[in-house]
């Protein structure tokens, strides 16, 4: 009974966090704008055509599928994080006996739903097949993961929200340019393979690849991100 009675209220302080960290959301121009660029750019690139062809889906999806990745997680989730921060709420929460897994859960909740909506849209927008949905999901969720970790350390590491840019920003680009230019340098290519967002393009949209060290890759990713998270929280405590 102890132990139900404990598990009930960490759920209901994850609920009443969940609620107030989706309306801050909503509010916050910044982390909307961050939401909506890759369904700007995958209705962009849908328009675009190649000399008289239009772009493949599959190279319009995994735009749309990677800019969302490497920003939603990693820039607003940091942005939340640092607002708390900034505006003397996270000590407030810590006072109240708000451990870390509430806290980071309810907002990873937030980013979850947005940044799964976006997918999603872009999944419809581009026409993949529907039979590719359940991985996309799986795949998409548990890079998103490891992401969302490594943006709760920017967030608590940034004084405000303003500075969160100055990490979120090289962390962007780091999951985004070397699996973009994999398939043009050797030396490209093997770094982008020990990155997750490059493991998601390989389950995602390269069919006949191997399977087993993109899975790891994740995995790692996914442990390393939430162990370094629960440090540093720690920490600042």
């Amino acid at each position: 009974d102890g132990e139900e009675a404990v598990m009930m209220t960490r759920l209901q302080k994850t609920r009443i966090l969940f609620l107030k960290d989706w309306k801050d959301t909503l509010k916050n121009g910044n982390g909307m704008i961050l939401a909506v660029l890759p369904l700007f750019f995958t209705l962009l690139y849908r328009m675009l055509p190649i000399d008289g062809m239009p772009m493949p889906r599959e190279f319009i999806s995994l735009i749309g599928v990677l800019m969302n990745l490497a920003l939603v997680p990693v820039a607003l989730l940091s942005m939340m994080i640092a607002e708390e921060k900034e505006k003397n709420t996270l000590r407030t929460l810590m006072l109240s006996n708000v451990g870390a897994v509430e806290f980071l859960t309810s907002k990873c909740l937030v980013v979850l739903v947005l940044l799964s909506v976006v997918n999603l849209a872009v999944f419809f927008l581009t026409g993949m097949a529907l039979s590719a949905l359940p991985l996309f999901l799986l795949v998409t969720t548990l890079t998103a993961l490891c992401l969302m970790f490594l943006g709760a350390v920017i967030g608590l590491l940034c004084k405000n929200q303003m500075s969160t840019g100055t990490l979120a920003s090289p962390v962007a680009l780091l999951l985004m340019i070397p699996p973009m230019f994999a398939q043009m340098n050797d030396t490209v290519a093997k770094i982008a393979q020990f990155i997750p967002t490059y493991s998601m393009i390989e389950l995602l949209y390269m069919n006949g690849q191997p399977k087993a060290l993109p899975w790891m890759v994740i995995g790692v990713w996914l442990v390393g991100a939430f162990a370094l998270f629960m440090l540093v929280y720690r920490k600042k405590r």
